[in-house]
């Protein structure tokens, strides 16, 4: 839940301001997301997308 609002506080700021959009690899994002989850549901997690996914936009807006 707080992972939640500190991201919705983070949009909320970025909205107000000026946006630096660059590439972002979102396959990095979401093996970092799997790691987390996977200690914190203590189960093997699989992602079976391609390793690099290439994305235009701001990079801390899609974390």
């Amino acid at each position: 839940m707080q992972d939640l609002v500190n991201s919705l506080l983070m949009l909320s700021r970025a909205d107000r301001g000026m946006l630096k959009l660059t590439t972002v690899d979102l396959g990095a994002i979401i093996q970092e997301t799997l790691e987390e989850k996977r200690v914190t549901l203590a189960q093997p997690l699989v992602y079976q997308g391609p390793a690099t996914v290439q994305v235009w936009g701001h990079p801390a807006s899609v974390q």
